[in-house]
């Protein structure tokens, strides 16, 4: 400001301390992107654990029947996040037509009860392939006590059954190999009655003698019946038998 002092004209300046301010809001912008950092490493973090564990979460809100999924749950449905907006309809368009009966029972009863339900069934992705799914869901409601969304999580555990069914085989063969093994051990007993008296009978038996034709027969038979015997037995100790 220029004023009149004394005949002279002279300019007035005013300064004020802001180093303090200016020192706070610098400490406010580097705390603020410290926590947007954070938040992102968070983020990623979740939807890494996700996609390795191939568990996605999802809500379904029950006014507007919108719903959003994570990143894994596009992934498991075999669908584009970019292109593809998520929706009840896909949902059940997509489960097996054999489980949809289940599914609603099981949805029904959620909502009914607000008890968390699991349900295991197969989804068939647009490309026609198919997985086997396990979901977990709940309820949400508000303050007066309303139903207001459903929550849960979808896992992807087709690879899981597998190695499920392959155990149950191998134990299967497992058991099998036991049963062979003993019904060889207790043949091979019987064949070894059969075949000893057959032997001392033969060499008791008239030359050309109708018995002794018979008993030749029986011996073939018998030695036969042991390498089957044998057989069985190295089915037995291969592994897995």
């Amino acid at each position: 400001q220029i004023v009149t002092l004394d005949g002279r004209r002279v300019m007035l300046l005013s300064a004020r301390d802001i180093t303090i301010r200016k020192i706070a809001q610098e400490k406010q912008e580097a705390a603020r992107a410290r926590t947007e950092s954070d938040l992102r490493r968070s983020e990623a973090r979740f939807s890494r654990t996700q996609r390795m564990a191939v568990l996605g979460s999802w809500e379904r809100e029950i006014a507007t029947e919108k719903m959003d999924w994570s990143d894994e749950v596009f992934r498991i449905y075999g669908v584009s996040k970019d292109s593809f907006v998520p929706s009840v309809n896909f949902f059940r368009d997509h489960v097996h037509p054999d489980d949809l009966p289940g599914i609603d029972a099981a949805i029904y009863e959620l909502l009914i009860t607000g008890e968390p339900c699991q349900m295991i069934f197969r989804i068939i992705r647009p490309d026609g392939t198919q997985r086997f799914v396990r979901e977990l869901a709940e309820v949400e409601t508000n303050g007066a006590g309303d139903l207001v969304r459903v929550v849960g999580t979808v896992q992807d555990i087709t690879d899981l059954r597998n190695l499920e069914e392959q155990f149950h085989s191998a134990q299967r063969l497992e058991s099998l190999g036991r049963l062979a093994s003993g019904i060889a051990h207790e043949f091979s007993n019987m064949l070894t009655v059969i075949n000893g008296y057959g032997s001392v009978i033969l060499r008791s038996a008239a030359n050309e003698s109708a018995v002794r034709q018979g008993l030749k027969k029986i011996l073939t038979a018998g030695d036969s019946a042991k390498l089957l015997v044998e057989q069985l037995v190295a089915f037995s100790q291969e592994p897995g038998g």
